[in-house]
């Protein structure tokens, strides 16, 4: 969920609704202008030490997910047909 409350560079911050824990958003740039606070959003988590930092989901960074997803799809033991020559 983003935060009212703004980082001391006036970037974002959210809040981890499962866990109540809170950090910055490292990318906030990339949040689109038209967020506001209180909305739920879904976000990355960068870090998570002893606060977590998140990050704004690119489109770069949603396709790479996607292609992660559809590998593990797949499943274990998955090979091409044919073997060596």
């Amino acid at each position: 969920m983003l935060l009212e409350e703004k980082t001391k560079k006036g970037g974002w911050k959210a809040r981890h609704l499962d866990s109540r824990r809170e950090g910055p958003i490292v990318n906030t740039k990339e949040v689109p202008g038209d967020k506001q606070p209180g909305e739920e959003v879904e976000l990355i988590v960068a870090s998570a030490g002893d606060s977590l930092s998140f990050r704004w989901p690119t489109e770069e960074e949603k396709q790479r997910a996607q292609k992660a997803q559809d590998k593990t799809k797949k499943g274990p033991g998955h090979q091409l047909k044919g073997g060596r020559r």
